[in-house]
Order: structure tokens, then sequence, then C-alpha cells
């Protein structure tokens, strides 16, 4: 079980990144469309809570609830035990 989080936090968050700035650029070129948001963080390594500010894509965001989907359907035996 403790490699459902690894798995989702080494894959998914690893390939957000990538996948983030290529379909940001895609679309903001393309499309002219931004695909971003801006979100806080709940405690940054500058120290303090909520005391950092970082953007973030939506195709990123999507990657990593898309490999949490994907590494949950391959561990479900995992839960019947």
């Amino acid at each position: 079980v403790i490699y459902i989080p690894i798995s989702i936090n080494s894959i998914g968050d690893g390939l957000a990144e990538p996948v983030g700035v290529y379909f940001s650029t895609f679309f903001r070129k393309k499309l002219g469309w931004d695909v971003t948001y801006k979100t806080r963080s709940l405690y940054t390594s500058e120290g303090g809570f909520w005391s950092g500010s970082f953007r973030r894509s939506y195709p990123g965001s999507a990657c990593v609830f898309v490999t949490s989907v994907v590494v949950l359907c391959i561990e479900a035996g995992e839960f019947t035990q």
C-alpha cells in the first residue's frame, strides 16, 4: 500500500512539469488560452505559513490526476486484503 503514494508522487509529479510546460506553451501560442492558475502553499522552505505563491497549469494537474487513477486501478487488489 505504501507504493501508491510513492508511485503517484514520483510518476505523476515527475511528469506534471514537462506536460504542463509543453501544453501551456502550446495552448498559449496556438490558441491564445491561458491554462494556468495561481495557488498558495501551506508552508515553504522560505519559512512561514502561506508564504509562497505558485503558478500551476491545468494540464500538469490533470497529469497528476490521471496518474493517480491509473495507479489506484493497478493497485486495487491491495485494498481487498
